[in-house]
C-alpha cells in the first residue's frame, strides 16, 4: 500500500505545545516556512538548520535554570570529546541536544533535557519526513536526499553523512568499531556487506569485540531485520500496447524482494534503539529520473511502505521524446544509512501513428501504484 505521508494523530498529544498544528502534527507556521524555503533545502546542513530553528523546535518551555544547565552540558560534552564545531561558536539548546543524540552522549543529560530531547526527536522526524514528501512532489532529488539523510541521522543516532555506518549494528560503539576494523572482517564497512556475512564470518568478526553472549545473539538477530533488497525486474511498458510511442502514458514497473524475510512474511519496524518510538517504518523511496523536457520535472519520487517479501511498484509518466530513452531509478532506505540500489532501464519510443488518440497530458501522469 502506498502511503501519503502523515504522522499518527496520537502524536498530537505527546508533541505538546499550544500553537495550531496540522494533521501531521507539525505547527502550521513550520509548514508555511517549509513551503517558502523548500527549494533552497538542497543539502543536509540546510535541512538541519531549518529543522533546528523551526517553530516546532522553538515551541518548548525552558528547563529550570536552563542557561546554567546548558553551559554545564557544553563543558561536559567538551570533556567527553564531543565535536562542538568551531571554537567559540555559540550553540543553541537544539544544536547541543542534536549533538548529544547523534554523538550518543546521552549519559550527560539531566532528566529535564532527556525529556526535551525525546520530544524534539519526534518533532524533528516529522519535519524531516514532511520535507521529504514536499520534495517528492516537486521532483527535488537534492532536497529529498538531504531530508532522508537527516531522518536517518535522527532515528539511528549517527552523525550526518557519517562514514561509521556499522554504528547502526546493535552494541557497536565507536570503540568496538575500531576493534572491528582491526579484525578479520575489517573490509566490511557498511550494512550492505554486513548483512551478507555468513554465520561463521560474523562469529569471527565479533569475537574480539568483548560482546556478551546476549549481545552476540542481538547482533545475529539484527541480520534478519536489516533490509537485504534485490531488484528482480524493472521494465517500461504501455498498458494494452505492444510498443511505446511518443506522448504515451507509460508505466515503469519495478519489482524487488526482501531477501532477509521468508516469502509470505512481512518485515517489522526498523531497528532504532536510540529513538523514543519503536514504530519507525522500514520504508523505502523510489527516485526515478527520466529524460528532461520543458515544463515537466525530470524526476519522480515516491515513498513505499509495503512490508512484504515481494513488492511491485508502478509509476506512470508521459513519454516526451522519440528514440532510445535511458532512465535511472534508485531505491533508498528511509531508516538505514548506506542502503540503496541503483539501476538503469531503457526503452524505445516510436512516433505515434497518424490519427492516433493523443491522451490529455494530465491523464494518469505522475500516479503511483502498488502491485499485488
Amino acid at each position: 500500500v502506498f502511503f501519503v505521508l502523515g504522522v499518527p494523530l496520537t502524536l498530537l498529544w505527546c508533541m505538546g505545545g499550544s500553537q495550531q498544528r496540522d494533521i501531521n502534527g507539525i505547527l502550521r507556521t513550520t509548514m508555511e516556512s517549509m513551503v517558502n524555503e523548500i527549494r533552497g533545502l538542497t543539502d543536509t546542513s540546510k535541512v538541519k538548520t531549518f529543522i533546528l530553528r523551526c517553530d516546532d523546535t522553538a515551541d518548548l518551555p525552558q528547563v529550570p535554570e536552563e542557561d546554567k544547565a546548558l553551559a554545564e552540558l557544553k563543558e561536559q560534552l567538551a570533556a567527553a570529546g564531543a565535536k562542538l564545531g568551531a571554537k567559540g561558536a555559540s550553540l543553541s539548546k537544539a544544536e547541543v541536544l542534536f549533538m548529544v543524540h547523534t554523538q550518543r552522549h546521552f549519559h550527560l543529560l539531566n532528566d529535564a533535557f532527556q525529556a526535551q530531547l525525546q520530544t524534539l526527536l519526534i518533532r524533528w522526524r516529522a519535519v524531516a519526513l514532511a520535507i521529504a514528501e514536499m520534495a517528492s512532489k516537486l521532483g527535488g532529488i537534492d532536497q529529498l536526499s538531504a531530508a532522508l539523510e537527516m531522518h536517518r541521522s535522527l532515528v539511528q543516532a549517527i552523525e550526518l553523512q557519517s562514514t561509521a555506518l556499522l554504528l547502526q549494528v546493535p552494541h557497536f560503539s565507536a570503540e568496538r568499531l575500531k576493534l572491528w576494523k582491526k579484525g578479520p572482517r575489517k573490509s566490511v564497512s557498511d550494512l550492505f556487506e554486513f548483512a551478507r556475512l555468513t554465520a561463521a564470518e560474523l562469529e569471527a568478526g565479533v569475537a574480539g569485540l568483548g560482546l556478551s553472549t546476549q549481545e552476540q545473539a542481538d547482533v545475529s538477530d539484527f541480520l534478519t531485520s536489516v533490509p537485504q533488497v534485490d531488484v528482480t525486474d524493472a521494465r517500461v511498458f504501455v498498458e494494452g500496447e505492444d510498443s511505446i510511442c511518443k506522448d504515451d502514458i507509460a508505466t515503469l514497473q519495478v519489482t524487488f524482494k526482501r531477501l532477509n524475510i521468508p516469502k509470505g512474511e512481512a518485515i517489522g519496524a526498523a531497528h532504532t534503539p536510540y529513538f523514543p518510538e519503536a514504530t519507525v517504518a522500514e520504508a523505502w523511496w523510489l527516485q526515478f529520473s527520466i529524460p528532461p523536457s520543458k515544463g515537466t520535472p525530470p524526476n519522480r519520487c515516491f515513498r513505499i511502505i509495503d512490508p512484504g517479501h515481494d513488492v511491485t511498484v508502478e509509476v506512470k509518466f508521459k513519454v516526451k521524446a522519440l528514440g532510445k530513452c535511458r532512465c535511472q531509478f534508485v531505491l533508498t532506505s528511509e531508516a538505514y544509512s548506506g542502503l540503496s540500489v541503483q539501476q538503469g532501464v531503457s526503452f524505445e519510443a516510436k512516433q505515434a501513428p497518424q490519427g492516433s488518440y493523443d491522451e490529455d497530458e494530465n491523464d494518469s501522469e505522475d500516479s503511483v501504484e502498488h502491485g499485488d
